[in-house]
């Protein structure tokens, strides 16, 4: 009878302590290697974050990011967000001029999907899809943006025309957050130990 107990309570250790150290609903999102090609300069971009899938927010403090010259340092400007009709996920950041460069997730019914998302030219993006642009914030000739990208684009066909460039190259890929044991699991693994152990001292004592 005693056997049993103790076989029981390490089983139960061990049987409750993988659901509450899993973290399915949060997820990291790296993007690698953004390139925009202007005339005379090259700009690129990496970052990461963090994203909860289950109420779709932004993990604060999780944003992290380099970027080359002639335009960076691009640092953190907007929360990232959804858009108004769910079907993209948007990211903006932004230099010291005002200049920016905005990355769209394509969602999967309204929620960002674990995989490889591939780069996609022309807006908008779809489910594992991603596109990203560049655009300029001065409108004075000579200011460095402007000197490097002086073509005009336009993502969408209602969208607004600025000075900037659609990348061309770069990867985003978004993973599942590895677990965490809570301070409750690692308790009740403890206790799964323990129970085990006294179960398997018992067993040579009979």
């Amino acid at each position: 009878m005693k056997l049993r107990k103790y076989a029981l309570a390490g089983a139960l250790g061990f049987a409750l302590v993988t659901p509450s150290s899993v973290r399915a609903d949060t997820v990291n999102v790296d993007i690698s290697g953004l390139t925009f090609n202007g005339s005379n300069a090259t700009e690129t971009l990496n970052a990461s974050f963090q994203w909860n899938t289950s109420n779709n927010t932004f993990v604060a403090g999780s944003f992290s990011s380099t970027s080359s010259p002639p335009l960076g340092p691009f640092t953190f400007t907007f929360t990232p967000g959804i858009s108004t009709d769910g079907t993209l996920l948007v990211l903006t950041v932004g230099n010291a001029n005002g200049d920016f460069i905005s990355v769209y997730l394509g969602l999967s019914t309204s929620k960002l999907a674990v995989g490889n998302y591939s780069l996609r030219a022309s807006f908008p993006p779809l489910s594992l899809e991603f596109l990203a642009a560049i655009g300029c914030a001065g409108i004075t000739a000579g200011e460095p943006c402007l000197s490097a990208f002086p073509q005009q684009i336009q993502l969408s066909p209602t969208g607004a025309t600025f000075n900037g460039a659609v990348a061309t190259a770069g990867t985003v890929v978004v993973t599942p957050v590895p677990p965490v044991p809570e301070p409750s699991s690692l308790l009740l693994l403890g206790s799964g130990f323990l129970g085990l152990i006294r179960m398997r001292l018992l067993k040579r004592r009979a």
